[in-house]
C-alpha cells in the first residue's frame, strides 16, 4: 500500500509539472507571436517611411535642377515653368543616376486613384506637349496641394501663392504639401525646396533688414 501511494504521488506530480510546462510553452509562443507582430508592424511602418522619404529625395532632386530655359512666344521669351495648387509643369536636369541624358520637361500631378505621378519627356523631342513616360512615385494619397514663393503680378510682393504662370522668373522657393487616406499610417513632412538657378550667390543676407548687405 505504500509503495501504490508513492507511485500515485508520483503520478499527480508529473501531471502537475506537465500542466506547468503546458503553461510555460503557451506563454512562450504567445510571446513569439507578439513579438512578431510587433516586429512586422515596425517593418512595415520602415518601409512606408523609406517609400516617403526616397519620394521626397527624388522630387528634391528635380526641383532643385529646374532651370529657367525660356522660349518664344513670338517676340516675347518667356520660362518654360507653370505651376497651380494642383499640378506643376517644368523644365530639370535628370537626376545623376540617369546622366548622361538631355533635361526632361516633367509634369507632376495627383492620379485620380490616389497615386503621385509624374510624367516625362525629352526636351530634344518634336512633340514636348506629349509625355512620353509616366512613373508612380507613391499611392495612397488624399490630397496634394503645391505652393509657390516670390514676387509676382500683379502685386509683387514676397507671398506664397497657390499659382505661377507666365512669370518672367522661376518662384525662389517650391512646397509640396501631401497627405494620405485614413488609416494609411505614412507622414509626408512639408516639402520645401529652392530651385538652384533662383540662388543669389552674391548676396550677404543681413537679419537685421531681411535683405542683401549694400541694397535697398
Amino acid at each position: 500500500m505504500r509503495r501504490s501511494a508513492e507511485h500515485g504521488f508520483t503520478l499527480i506530480e508529473l501531471l502537475v509539472s506537465l500542466a506547468i510546462l503546458a503553461m510555460f510553452s503557451a506563454m512562450l509562443l504567445s510571446g513569439l507571436m507578439s513579438g512578431r507582430r510587433t516586429w512586422q508592424r515596425v517593418e512595415d511602418r520602415t518601409r512606408a517611411g523609406e517609400d516617403v522619404m526616397a519620394t521626397q529625395q527624388l522630387l528634391r532632386a528635380l526641383v532643385w535642377r529646374i532651370f529657367p530655359q525660356g522660349s518664344f512666344n513670338g517676340s516675347q521669351p518667356r520660362i518654360i515653368f507653370s505651376g497651380n495648387a494642383r499640378d506643376m509643369l517644368f523644365q530639370s536636369a535628370v537626376p545623376d543616376a540617369l546622366a548622361p541624358a538631355p533635361p526632361q520637361l516633367y509634369r507632376l500631378a495627383l492620379a485620380a486613384d490616389g497615386a503621385l505621378v509624374l510624367d516625362s519627356q525629352s526636351t530634344l523631342t518634336v512633340t514636348p506637349d506629349r509625355m512620353s513616360a509616366r512613373a508612380a512615385l507613391t499611392s495612397g494619397l488624399s490630397s496634394l496641394e503645391f505652393a509657390y514663393y516670390g514676387r509676382a503680378e500683379p502685386d509683387m510682393q514676397p507671398r506664397w501663392r497657390n499659382r505661377w504662370d507666365g512669370q518672367p522668373d522661376l518662384p525662389q522657393m517650391i512646397r509640396i504639401r501631401a497627405a494620405f487616406v485614413a488609416g494609411d499610417r505614412r507622414v509626408w513632412p512639408d516639402l520645401i525646396v529652392q530651385p538652384a538657378a533662383t540662388v543669389d550667390t552674391l548676396c550677404v543676407y543681413v537679419p537685421a533688414t531681411g535683405k542683401c548687405r549694400g541694397r535697398a
